[in-house]
């Protein structure tokens, strides 16, 4: 599995930004050494940092967006989680996009070749998920998963003798 979450930081959040410009520069210079200006205004690299009020992303669909920047971190292991008197967080539950977090990323550069080619098509700048401490709850983004009962309640047919769930054969089409 992948673990990764949408990052949503508010412009005016300047301590985040100064600091984040520098690790971003860091990463830069790490992976491409003294050439990292010339890579980072090159056509071929993807910027970290999405702008929430760009018509692309369109604030009015997700409000939170508004006056922010986003960025995805992910990791194929999983970070710790942790609240805030430093427990372990282990259901996948309590963290949902919405929720208030802080988070520790690590930025770094990567360089991005078709199959077999050694040409380079893309170069970018990733962010790698690597702790979690849940601050509080927040109000939920998108929509609330139904329960795996209520999105084939027609399908389900419940014995009275035993409780067991039954399927009919002709429920299984493929």
């Amino acid at each position: 599995p992948k673990y990764q979450m949408q990052i949503v930081i508010k412009k005016d959040e300047e301590v985040f930004w100064n600091l984040f410009r520098i690790e971003y520069k860091k990463a830069l210079e790490r992976k491409w050494g003294s050439d990292y200006k010339a890579i980072e205004t090159h056509p071929s690299f993807m910027n970290l940092i999405k702008d929430g009020d760009s018509e692309k992303y369109n604030y009015n669909k997700n409000p939170i967006l508004k006056d922010a920047c986003f960025f995805q971190a992910s990791n194929k292991q999983k970070p710790e989680v942790i609240d805030v008197k430093g427990n372990p967080i282990n259901r996948s539950d309590e963290i949902y996009g919405g929720c208030i977090v802080r988070v520790a990323f690590t930025l770094y550069g990567v360089n991005i070749s078709d199959p077999g080619s050694t040409t380079i098509r893309r170069r970018l700048i990733c962010a790698s998920l690597d702790h979690v401490v849940k601050i509080r709850d927040g109000e939920p983004l998108g929509r609330k998963k139904d329960s795996a009962k209520d999105v084939f309640k027609d399908f389900i047919k419940v014995s009275e003798e035993d409780d067991k769930i039954r399927f009919d054969d002709d429920d299984f089409h493929f």
